[in-house]
């Protein structure tokens, strides 16, 4: 009997080779793994640190925005000294508008005067007249009266003051001008009375001499630099320019 038969089919692997490859194999993952970890590590590093190599002023940059500051600064605050005079001055000129027409609605509305019984004319307290006065001798300011004698004009011995409006000290009165028709000159004596007296509502336009009763007149105040022309009609229309 030949007892040499070749056998075929699986051939058994050693022992030494099998671990021999699993090691392989593991060692390669293990090379792979450290491969990957020291990618993301450095990606990692590469965020965190690039806004600090970017971010920041340099000294030039800083001084360029300091120097714009201040002279944006210099700029608002020399307008706003500019933006308070003229506050300022259009507080007076609408000051004289007010006041002539609290006058128009003190004679024309009925105020009664409690210093006083009777009016020259009138019969009771309420039939007073009301009026402005106003004077290139005394332009800082201007004085609301009460008409007790029914002159029309403002007259101080006769305590006819109510109240006095006075102007910022750079203001002033620099003219009065009257109209009687064929066109405005300078009131006579430098003075001008607007007076109102009901039930009539237009004005009574004097001056502070003549006695003589104007269609319209204009006051015009100043401040050196900035003008307003006030102007009244003897219908009481008021303008201010």
């Amino acid at each position: 009997m030949n007892r040499n038969v070749k056998k075929t089919g699986f051939t058994p692997i050693p022992m030494v080779a099998l671990l021999r490859g699993v090691f392989s194999k593991i060692s390669e993952w293990s090379r792979l793994s450290n491969y990957i970890r020291t990618k993301v590590e450095k990606s990692r590093r590469s965020k965190n640190t690039m806004p600090a190599l970017v971010s920041g002023f340099s000294l030039v940059e800083l001084v360029v925005v300091l120097s714009v500051m201040v002279i944006i600064t210099g700029l608002v605050l020399a307008r706003y000294r500019g933006y308070g005079k003229n506050a300022t001055f259009a507080n007076s000129s609408e000051g004289v508008v007010l006041a002539i027409r609290e006058a128009q609605v003190y004679g024309v509305g009925v105020k009664g005067q409690s210093l006083i019984v009777t009016c020259a004319g009138g019969v009771t307290k309420y039939d007073c007249g009301y009026g402005v006065y106003f004077s290139t001798a005394s332009p800082q300011g201007l004085t609301l009266f009460v008409d007790k004698n029914s002159s029309g004009k403002f007259d101080s011995a006769s305590s006819e003051t109510l109240s006095s409006f006075n102007f910022d000290p750079a203001t002033s009165i620099t003219d009065l001008q009257c109209d009687m028709g064929t066109g405005f000159a300078a009131c006579p004596g430098g003075a001008l009375n607007l007076t109102f007296k009901r039930p009539n509502p237009s004005a009574t336009i004097m001056d502070g001499t003549s006695g003589i009763q104007f269609n319209a007149a204009t006051i015009t105040i100043s401040n050196g630099a900035d003008t307003s022309i006030i102007t009244i009609t003897k219908a009481g229309q008021l303008s201010l320019q």
